[in-house]
């Protein structure tokens, strides 16, 4: 009896073991996928230029691998400041002295700071330890850096040209089945100017959270089509809340609108965005927004439900790729006009140079019905839309070069909804 006691004792003591180191490889498994959220999160910060969120994400996190330390150096080397981009390069070399990535950094900040002792002896450690020809001409070539000079609160301006191929959405014929098309449903070309600001300010709330009060301005004018200059303002404030497992947004904003000297009504919105990391180096991203909005095309206004899923998921070199579906339901005068449409999205970022990123999207809206109208031809009318984009920044020391050009195609069942456009932007932006 006594042997079969201590067996059982035996096995008693072996399951808690087991069980101590599940618990153990559980443990370290949820560390790492909360690790590697905050990098891939701190990640799409700084490819989108919002470096301070960044710095916000890993100077709270727990993580101290070398990757961490050199996001960390990125982030405020591109802020501007250089002193505390140093010390994370240094922590990187200091765990990892092959880093020639973070030497070749230190090496443009003692450049830039006038340190030619420093940059001469990171110089020589980094031109010996790389066999690369290419590598070493790209050390040796006089290039220009990026200098943002970024604080609190943070800037943003745009100024640019526009060309817009059909600025009221018209269709490109005269007659439809023998009826002429009215004159102000007919496609028009036009040129203008846009000018964007926007400001914002990241107030810590405490070590994981953080409010974000921003506004935003944009002037657009066409030089035939509209009387006088669109105006569209919007104040707001986000909640961002994050760990080491999710991203918690929460925006709210107000904003309104000038369209040839009218006032049009003011439209509230407010949603909900939870970012949580789905696979190493993938971002699922979820998100409900309820807004009101207003076709001022058409002249209608009323409430819009969008439900949106995101993936974001790192490649090689990183090079971004997001695509998700997005599910949008619109009450229009109190669903007189109530419509509902489901797009698939597609996004690839693609990071040519350190100073030189595109991006091309494309949006298929592969439904988008009417419902129920007192209007008979919205009744029956039946659309699908689709969108090809590609978005091209440059990084200068003193502002970005931006050149924009979208395609957009909209087929319906009724010949008076079906149009294209064709939409160029060439501008200048700076972020400080």
């Amino acid at each position: 009896m006594a042997v079969h006691k201590y067996k059982f004792c035996d096995g008693v003591i072996m399951r808690k073991i087991y069980l101590f180191m599940f618990l153990i490889l559980i443990t370290q498994v949820y560390v790492l996928k909360g690790a590697e959220f905050e990098k891939t999160q701190a990640n799409l910060h700084i490819l989108d230029g919002d470096y301070e969120k960044a710095i916000i994400v890993l100077e709270n996190s727990d993580n101290t691998d070398v990757e961490s330390y050199f996001l960390l150096g990125e982030a405020h080397y591109y802020s501007g400041n250089y002193n505390e981009a140093a010390k994370y390069y240094e922590n990187v070399i200091a765990k990892e002295e092959s880093a020639s990535k973070a030497r070749y950094r230190l090496m443009q900040i003692y450049k830039k700071t006038d340190n030619k002792e420093k940059y001469n002896k990171e110089y020589e450690i980094l031109k010996n330890s790389i066999d690369n020809d290419e590598i070493l001409k790209e050390i040796d070539k006089s290039e220009k850096e990026i200098s943002i000079n970024k604080g609190k609160p943070s800037y943003y301006v745009y100024t640019g040209y526009i060309y817009n191929s059909n600025v009221n959405s018209g269709v490109d014929k005269n007659t439809i089945n023998g009826v002429p098309v009215p004159d102000n449903q007919k496609k028009k070309s036009d040129n203008g100017l846009l000018v964007n600001f926007g400001v914002n300010y990241n107030y810590l709330l405490e070590s994981s959270s953080y409010i974000t009060p921003k506004l935003d301005l944009n002037v657009e004018n066409y030089f035939k089509y509209t009387k006088e200059s669109n105006y569209n303002g919007r104040l707001g404030v986000d909640y961002n809340k994050f760990s080491d497992k999710y991203y918690l947004n929460v925006p709210l904003s107000v904003s309104g609108k000038v369209v040839d000297g009218e006032k049009e009504n003011i439209v509230f919105s407010g949603g909900v965005n939870f970012k949580y990391l789905l696979f190493e180096k993938t971002i699922l991203t979820n998100s409900i927004e309820i807004s009101e909005k207003k076709n001022y095309i058409s002249n209608y206004k009323g409430e819009v439900l969008e439900l949106n899923v995101y993936f974001d998921t790192f490649l090689e070199n990183n090079n971004v790729i997001k695509y998700g579906i997005r599910y949008e339901d619109n009450f229009y005068d109190k669903k007189l006009y109530a419509s509902t449409t489901i797009a698939l999205e597609v996004e690839y970022t693609h990071k040519i140079k350190e100073d030189l990123i595109m991006k091309i999207g494309y949006e298929s809206e592969v439904f988008n019905k009417y419902k129920e109208s007192e209007d008979i031809s919205l009744d029956k009318q039946d659309n699908t839309k689709h969108e090809l984009s590609v978005r091209t920044t440059k990084k200068l020391e003193m502002f970005d070069i931006n050149l924009d050009v979208i395609y957009m195609k909209n087929n319906s069942n009724l010949e008076i909804y079906e149009y294209d456009n064709f939409k160029f932007m060439l501008g200048l932006s700076k972020n400080f």
